[in-house]
């Protein structure tokens, strides 16, 4: 079977479910294997095992890189599929940067490359009241719902019925979207997995919570990535969590690095030097989001500054025992 590299596209499960019987029952399990037409990047949150489902498996990212053969390897190496008789054999001259089409459709509902390439972004729409194209020509080429405003969205489909797809969401009704059908594969492929159209969507229907459906954290594998589609507040303090954590990887991976007095290029590695402002400011705005996250009862907020906190404090007391 012919993958696409993505943790909700399920041949991977049928494959670690194949291996457990033939652990059960004593057979040898012989994969051949194939490219991953997604197979030239990693991207996406690692699966929460608390939203483990029939659309994810196993804790790896959405866009996990890895061939069928990796994953049975991964599987059994990690005790994540019984040990079994596994044999891989792999695909010639084939390696992560070869790009790779595929001669024919792994499915009736991602007919072209486009529609492969724009699967990790445009399926999370499974998980929301939006129709991702199901039961028109483009599935997964376009989004839409019929309350989306006419001015802003000229863009429009009705889904019905077809071969890859009995009664699609929102099946005879008109709606109105984004045409995403002649949006070039490299710049597709450059922007990786983005919320962009999902937030695009939630801001123009307006509808809050009831944007989403239980699937949705079943697909993207962690209960916080809804508040990126929140209003302003909830990304102002999202972004201060995350401000703060990069500041605190600038300052301890190099940004902040500079040659100590009296060392010699080639001897062993400088002390950093951690400008008081930077640490500074990545320490407020750490305090700012956690006491906002703490007021709004938001875990995904208080997660994040929490790790900021603990980051900042960490490093600190390293750099402080270092030196002495």
């Amino acid at each position: 079977m012919q993958d696409v590299g993505l943790r909700f596209y399920t041949y991977y499960i049928s494959m670690l479910r194949m291996m457990d019987a033939c652990a059960d029952f004593g057979r040898a399990v012989v994969v051949l294997d194939r490219p991953n037409p997604n197979g030239s990047y990693i991207d996406g949150p690692v699966l929460d095992m608390k939203y483990k489902s029939g659309v994810g498996a196993l804790p790896i990212p959405v866009v996990h890189g890895l061939t069928m053969g990796e994953i049975a390897r991964m599987a059994v190496g990690e005790g994540w599929a019984k040990p079994c008789d596994l044999t891989v054999v792999p695909c010639r001259r084939y390696t992560h940067a070869t790009r790779y089409e595929l001669p024919v459709a792994p499915s009736p509902n991602l007919p072209t490359q486009r529609s492969i390439y724009l699967y990790p972004s445009i399926c999370l729409f499974e998980g929301t009241v939006v129709s991702l194209g199901r039961g028109t020509d483009r599935p997964f080429e376009c989004y839409g719902h019929p309350d989306m405003p006419a001015d802003r969205y000229c863009f429009v489909f009705t889904p019905r019925p077809t071969s890859g797809a009995k009664h699609p969401p929102l099946e005879g009704r008109l709606c109105r979207g984004v045409d995403l059908s002649e949006k070039p594969c490299e710049e597709i492929l450059a922007e990786g997995l983005t919320l962009d159209y999902v937030i695009d969507a939630y801001r123009a229907l307006g509808l809050g919570e009831a944007f989403f459906t239980p699937m949705f954290e079943k697909l993207i594998g962690v209960g916080w990535v809804r508040l990126v589609c929140a209003p302003a507040l909830g990304l102002f303090i999202t972004s201060l969590s995350w401000l703060a954590m990069r500041w605190l990887l600038w300052l301890w991976h190099g940004g902040a690095e500079q040659a100590a007095p009296g060392k010699e290029k080639g001897s062993s590695p400088a002390e950093p030097r951690w400008p008081w402002y930077a640490a500074l400011a990545a320490l407020v705005a750490a305090l700012i989001a956690f006491v906002v996250g703490w007021v709004l009862r938001n875990a995904a907020v208080i997660a994040l500054s929490a790790a900021a906190l603990t980051w900042l404090i960490t490093g600190e007391i390293i750099r402080a025992v270092t030196i002495l």
